[in-house]
């Protein structure tokens, strides 16, 4: 979630959770924070002397993260992604380019940069790089990829039509562009292993899930009928949930489990090798899912009304799927996501809340188990569901969660690399194994 706009939180500049869910990182007008979430408390804070950190991405729970400078006084280049190690207390390597960056992905054996009207692939251990990729104008710097060790899928903005998304299966050598929607992207997020895309549009009532190999419709849920921004969609690990946070101040948590078929029945896809594309039509109606709640029999007098109208035209509204669980009350930008492989969802805001609640059984509100704060200065519990349950949980992870440690899958040399190229933001051109700043 990039704050560099936001107002809400003077001393936060970024905040954005690891792969597994199991950490966050926060950038500041002064540098950066590392928070565990179970259990919630600062794993450790590193002060510069001058300068913000816009973005920040960590890698897993190891020693690197990429950084990028940020706030009215950045500490590095806005357009140059610095590799920090942690272990060193430096930085180890650096990409710069000739416009802003705007996102950065990482995988242990890839690092993803988002400017704004293109994306570049590297390789970790080198910063090589592997692909580029044009997009549509991307000012948010959307993008969304998978974290299967064995499964590397991405999904960007498409470069030419508004609403669609391009997706790279680079595990199967070829690639998909769905025909999403029919506005402008606002969010994007794959399942763990890349087998499902979400996307939601600027419009912010209408969630669709895709299959990313075919570019088939599988789903599309509803948030609600009014105009909203959608900040965040997240699948949670076992792709059975999907939760989207928005600024009506209320996180959905949608069910996708069982009936899950796909509803298009005439998309033309082509994907192969190299080469695909595939369409689909922007008013299907999807088999609602098991647990998420439908409008085919509304109470009360919007019942009365519906029965009143002739079944061919029913409008679509009446037909979506909606939310298994809501989390409400939650003020500010935010993002959320699903703690690891559990059933308890996360949500942080820029005003430095953190939010953790429990999927009921049953639909409906989801209980929450504690509210923290982690701006400076304010770090202690301000409910709790439970303190025996509190307790319990703490005994049992103190041992599991350590800070962070060196990571050998995911070594990289020191070095130094620019894109000098003539033409704008082409790959880069030299390598050399100068220490970096």
């Amino acid at each position: 979630m990039n704050l560099n706009d936001s107002t809400s939180a003077e001393e936060l500049l970024h905040v954005r959770f690891n792969q597994d869910s199991s950490c966050f990182a926060c950038g500041t007008v002064d540098g950066f924070a590392v928070y565990n979430i179970q259990p919630f408390r600062e794993t450790f804070r590193r002060i510069f002397v001058s300068g913000g950190i816009g973005l920040i991405e960590m890698l897993y729970r190891c020693n690197l993260l990429a950084i990028v400078g940020g706030g009215k006084t950045p500490r590095y280049p806005p357009n140059k992604v610095m590799i920090w190690d942690d272990r060193q207390n430096r930085c180890v390597g650096e990409l710069l380019f000739k416009t802003n960056v705007l996102n950065i992905k990482l995988r242990r054996d890839r690092i993803i940069v988002v400017l704004q009207n293109k994306v570049h692939v590297h390789r970790f251990k080198d910063l090589k790089l592997l692909h580029q990729i044009n997009t549509y104008n991307n000012p948010k710097g959307l993008i969304a990829q998978s974290y299967d060790k064995d499964i590397h899928v991405i999904a960007v903005p498409g470069s030419t039509i508004i609403g669609s998304v391009y997706i790279e299966l680079y595990t199967l050598g070829k690639f998909t562009t769905i025909q999403a929607h029919t506005s402008e992207i606002s969010a994007l997020a794959l399942s763990h292993n890349g087998m499902q895309l979400a996307t939601s549009s600027d419009k912010g009532t209408i969630i669709r899930t895709w299959d990313t190999s075919t570019g088939l419709l599988l789903r599309e849920l509803r948030r609600g009928s009014d105009r909203a921004e959608i900040y965040s969609l997240c699948f949670n690990y076992q792709t059975t949930y999907l939760s989207c946070s928005s600024d009506k101040g209320t996180v959905h948590i949608f069910s996708l489990t069982e009936n899950s078929t796909s509803i298009s029945t005439n998309a033309n896809t082509n994907a192969g090798a190299g080469a695909g594309y595939s369409h689909t039509p922007d008013n299907g109606t999807p088999t609602p899912a098991n647990g998420n709640q439908t409008m085919t029999q509304l109470p009360g007098p919007l019942g009365l009304i519906q029965s009143m109208i002739p079944t061919s035209l029913v409008p679509q509204y009446f037909n979506s799927e909606w939310s298994f669980a809501q989390i409400r009350g939650i003020e500010g930008k935010n993002i959320c996501t699903f703690e690891g492989k559990s059933n308890h969802i996360i949500v942080l805001s820029d005003l430095g809340i953190y939010t953790k609640c429990q999927l009921p059984v049953e639909p409906g509100d989801c209980p929450k188990l504690c509210v923290n704060s982690f701006l400076r200065g304010f770090h202690t519990d301000i409910t709790s569901a439970s303190n025996s349950n509190s307790s319990n949980s703490n005994n049992s992870n103190n041992n599991s969660n350590s800070d962070f440690v060196n990571d050998r899958n995911s070594s990289i040399s020191t070095i130094s690399i620019s894109n000098k190229d003539k033409d704008k933001d082409e790959p880069i051109a030299k390598t050399s194994t100068s220490t970096a700043i």
